[in-house]
């Protein structure tokens, strides 16, 4: 068995997939996500690349050579060749390192957590982005998730989720007063309400516990919501009926 470092063309990525006879099936998510890190110089070396089997057949990296096909650049990549099939079960058999994981490990940003992980993809859809892109979108936005998840000191189910960290992050970023943000959070989170101008507050936490759903139409949904009730109380506005805005009112617009 030999490994060594090469220089893949889209060419040779068709020609190793030529020999990609037995194998799962490929996800082409998986390729789009691959394919628009190589584009956006994502792409990172590692230990982990293309193997073949000493009978020549493709082990490992159909995802990998798709995505160089789908991208139509040339990228640098281990190849292990000779390797017997007897350890076929034993290749991508290991628990998959999480994001988080991988920033923890590398030290990249100490202070990043799943909780901020999660609310990225609220604010980007319907775009999906590289787990690159979410990472730069999180440092550059580091004082406002940070303010947005430390609004709250526990966690309440239903009520402390990354659709209401990203609707609290970036009506932040858009400079709305953070003591009111804050207390938005207090009386979204325990329930009650001092004055007449925090209903709006009520009527959005009571949607949220009243629509538990957690597709992706229901998620955008609330976060719509969610920034109106956050947009309403911090212009003093007066509600009666919470009624959803047909797009985005803190847009991430010029962020990715």
């Amino acid at each position: 068995m030999r490994t060594e470092l090469v220089k893949i063309t889209p060419e040779m990525a068709r020609n190793m997939l030529g020999s990609n006879t037995i194998n799962r099936n490929i996800s082409e998510r998986a390729v789009a996500d691959l394919s628009k890190a190589i584009l956006n110089n994502d792409w990172q070396i590692t230990h982990q690349g293309i193997a073949f089997y000493d009978d020549g057949t493709l082990a490992d990296g159909q995802h990998r050579l798709s995505a160089i096909v789908k991208a139509d650049v040339p990228v640098y990549m281990m190849i292990t060749k000779g390797l017997s099939k007897e350890v076929a079960m034993t290749i991508d058999s290991g628990r998959r390192r999480s994001l988080i994981d991988g920033i923890k490990i590398s030290g990249a940003a100490p202070w990043m957590e799943a909780k901020h992980i999660n609310l990225v993809p609220i604010i980007t859809q319907p775009k999906r982005i590289t787990d690159m892109q979410k990472i730069d979108f999180l440092i550059n936005m580091k004082p406002y998730v940070q303010f947005a998840t430390e609004c709250f000191v526990s966690n309440r189910r239903f009520l402390t989720s990354s659709i209401v960290h990203a609707a609290l992050t970036m009506a932040a970023y858009h400079k709305e007063d953070p003591a009111k943000l804050k207390r938005f959070a207090q009386v979204f989170f325990d329930g009650v309400m001092a004055e007449p101008s925090e209903r709006i507050i009520i009527l959005v936490r009571e949607h949220f516990l009243s629509h538990t759903s957690g597709g992706d139409s229901d998620k955008h949904d609330k976060y719509l919501k969610l920034q109106r009730a956050i947009q309403a109380y911090c212009k003093g506005e007066t509600i009666k009926r919470l009624v959803q805005p047909s797009e985005v009112i803190y847009s991430a617009d010029g962020l990715f």
